[in-house]
């Protein structure tokens, strides 16, 4: 039987680190490549206007509103 091929993902050359960073903090303090908002849905403007001030590319998990 074959082997597995290695996992791309794993086997990435460049580590990454998830942290959780209240949105009251200075983003400056941290190299950012990118941000997931999974915080309740009535901070999501406020919190990704923050990151937009700092030019980082985000994802947000939920809608930006609620209808």
């Amino acid at each position: 039987m074959p082997a597995a091929p290695e996992n791309p993902v794993l086997s990435h050359p460049r580590n990454f680190l998830i942290l959780e960073i209240d949105p009251s903090e200075d983003f400056a303090d941290y190299n950012i490549d990118g941000a997931l908002i999974t915080n309740p849905t009535f901070m999501h403007i406020e919190t990704a206007l923050k990151i937009a001030e700092y030019g980082i590319p985000m994802f947000i998990e939920k809608p930006l509103v609620r209808i």
